[in-house]
C-alpha cells in the first residue's frame, strides 16, 4: 500500500498520513477489518532521529488477527 520498504521512519509515516488522507488506510482496515489504527512516537512527531514507526491496531472482532499480513500491506 505504501510503496517501497526502504524508507525513513518519518517518510513512512508521512505515507501513512496520506493514505489516511486518500482512504486507502480505511480500505485496508476494511479488508482487515480492524477497528483501529494508530501511529504515536517519534516518527509520528517528525522528528529526523526517529529509529522505527509505531503503529497500534485493533480488530473488530476476537478472531485471529493476523499481524504480520496487516504490516505487509501497509
Amino acid at each position: 500500500m505504501l510503496g517501497d520498504v526502504a524508507v525513513s521512519p518519518v517518510g513512512a509515516a508521512h505515507r501513512l498520513r496520506s493514505a489516511a488522507v486518500d482512504g486507502r488506510l480505511e480500505a485496508l482496515a476494511d479488508a482487515h477489518s480492524l477497528s483501529l489504527v494508530v501511529m504515536f512516537g517519534s516518527a509520528s512527531r517528525g522528528q529526523p532521529d526517529a529509529r522505527d514507526l509505531d503503529i497500534a491496531v485493533g480488530a473488530r472482532a476476537r478472531t485471529g488477527l493476523d499481524v504480520v499480513t496487516v504490516i505487509c500491506a501497509l
